[in-house]
């Protein structure tokens, strides 16, 4: 017997699915031990990975694709540094332990790349999910911080695409009121 005084339950989002959340780390891992092979030897590493994972083979021509970009050598450099620990502060809440999936020094100050294993691309950084805008946001002003002075490149490399998205400081700098941390 249900009593009259009830009250509906809150739902939850789904959860993203197990398949694609396996996807995208096995895209992370691959990405991460690129840099540590030549050039030449990446769509052999990229088939052979993915072969022994008994993922899609897909998958091995979406990063065919991706390597391919003229942007993606630049962030593959031995001179980068791969899933690099920062804390983020947030506004009315403790700072957040992030991972920078590749930071790389180059002549003209640093490149910062997020991956997005994404299914769906947006078509502009405009279009793109908030949540990417402020978190890389987070990124850049934790950054200024600790590199003041210094030019920053921030991207997103969206492999379903392929396309590394270049994010603007103006754009970011419209996420400023969501961020505690004071810009320099």
């Amino acid at each position: 017997r249900v009593s009259g005084d009830w009250q509906p339950i809150e739902l939850r989002p789904p959860k993203r699915d197990p398949a694609q959340v396996e996807r995208g780390i096995l895209i992370h891992q691959i990405l991460q031990q690129l840099p540590e092979l030549e050039p030449e030897d990446w769509d052999g590493y990229i088939t052979q990975k993915i072969a022994r994972v008994g993922a899609a083979s897909e998958l091995a021509a979406e990063l065919s694709d991706l390597i391919a970009l003229p942007a993606f050598a630049e962030l593959m450099s031995p001179d980068g540094v791969s899933e690099v620990p920062l804390m983020i502060e947030v506004p009315e809440g403790p700072a957040q332990r992030r991972r920078i999936d590749r930071l790389v020094p180059t002549p003209q100050g640093f490149l910062l790349a997020d991956y997005k294993t994404d299914r769906e691309v947006p078509a502009s950084v405009e279009a793109c999910n908030p949540d990417y805008i402020l978190q890389m946001a987070g990124y850049r002003d934790a950054l200024r911080r600790i590199y003041p002075g210094q030019p920053l490149r921030l991207v997103l490399l969206w492999t379903a695409a392929p396309r590394v998205m270049e994010i603007p400081d103006a754009i970011m700098d419209g996420m400023a009121d969501q961020l505690s941390v004071s810009r320099p």
